[in-house]
């Protein structure tokens, strides 16, 4: 149950439902989360356990009534419980943004993987009725197999495989780590709607007087290129291609390490005429976010402050839309999805925007005079 639930925060490109990045704290309680799963899963080594200690001959010998492919079986399954174990531990950690959720959910999982010893206990004490009651108190004495360095042998073995299970998990979460700082997880490309709001006089490098700026003339496609301050850099793209600009300076969308807001800006623009709007740290702003820990632009949407001369009083919504395409009809059938899920418009139907959603303008206009 545990796992069809981490499973249903998964989709076609994260397989594993992992966030779009972490707080280095959070990475930290990863990497030991990780060591204190492996270590407090039981049943892989119990199995290897009872499967190395007791031979065919020793259980016939001492038990006849007992069948060996049974006692097979049952080691199967304890292994096999072990490993769904830690593949749940794996998604717990991968998918968690907090250190808290991490220990609690590892806390959780030993708890579940208990159980059955909880209700054997029980069942000693006569709370399943009298039939388990003696069944769970009688004693089988086994003698175990006399097999020569069996306990050097199984011990290596229990080792081995504890080391194979802590490796296994740690190239899991590397690989996961590194795919997060790719930006693997963020949309790649966004529609960026930043409504009615105006800045009336506005100091844009290249005209000595303030001009009227609408900040809806940015509206359009940012793509991620990069990374800044940890977070994925978005660059304002061609409004017709989702292309580059041929002279035009787009604006930029980053993340303020300084204030932990997500920032608008454009090098081109101004607050004063002394003072650039984007500086080094990539916090000068003309839009900005609320205080966030996020790491992916598309999930943030409420709570923007515009400079309009002065801070707007009362956060606006800008409303952020991922762009990725998972088949044809995403790209509303005038265009083809393209593997990294971005729509490519078919040009013989004039059809432009994120999703093939907009058609060109018409060139000519046929009439009759009366």
């Amino acid at each position: 149950l545990s796992l069809f639930n981490f499973f249903s925060e998964s989709s076609p490109d994260n397989l594993f439902g992992v966030p779009a990045g972490v707080k280095p704290e959070v990475r930290g309680a990863q990497y030991v989360g990780v060591l204190v799963g492996v270590l407090m899963e039981e049943e892989v080594p119990d199995a290897i356990q009872l499967f190395r200690t007791f031979s065919k001959e020793s259980l016939y010998n001492n038990v006849p009534k007992l069948s060996y492919k049974r006692f097979l079986f049952s080691c199967i399954c304890r292994s096999i419980n072990g490993y769904l174990y830690l593949l749940s531990v794996f998604l717990v950690i991968v998918q968690a943004d907090n250190v808290l959720d991490i220990f609690y959910d590892l806390l959780a999982l030993q708890f579940a993987q208990s159980i059955d010893d909880v209700s054997f206990n029980l069942a000693r004490k006569e709370m399943f009725g009298a039939t388990l009651f003696a069944a769970t108190n009688h004693d089988h004495m086994i003698e175990p197999s006399t097999r020569k360095n069996s306990c050097l042998r199984r011990n290596f073995l229990l080792k081995s495989i504890l080391l194979i299970n802590l490796a296994l998990m740690y190239v899991g979460l590397i690989y996961v780590t590194l795919q997060q700082r790719n930006g693997a997880y963020v949309c790649p490309s966004i529609s960026v709607n930043f409504g009615d709001e105006v800045w009336e006089e506005a100091l844009i490098h290249g005209h000595e007087r303030p001009r009227f700026l609408e900040y809806s003339y940015f509206n359009g496609i940012y793509k991620v290129e990069g990374n800044f301050n940890g977070r994925p850099r978005y660059v304002e793209k061609n409004k017709w291609n989702g292309g580059e600009f041929a002279a035009t300076v787009g604006a930029e969308i980053v993340f303020c390490k300084e204030s932990g807001r997500w920032v608008f800006t454009h090098e081109d623009i101004y607050k004063h005429v002394s003072v650039k709007i984007k500086g080094e740290d990539g916090c000068g702003w003309l839009i900005q976010s609320d205080v966030s820990v996020e790491y992916d632009l598309a999930n943030i949407q409420t709570n923007w402050m515009f400079w309009t001369g002065s801070v707007t009083m009362g956060a606006q919504n800008v409303e952020i839309v991922c762009n990725k395409c998972q088949d044809e009809s995403d790209c509303n059938y005038q265009g083809i999805c393209l593997d990294e899920g971005l729509c490519l418009c078919d040009s013989r139907q004039e059809s432009f925007g994120s999703r093939c959603e907009l058609h060109t303008a018409c060139n000519s206009i046929y009439g009759e005079i009366f």
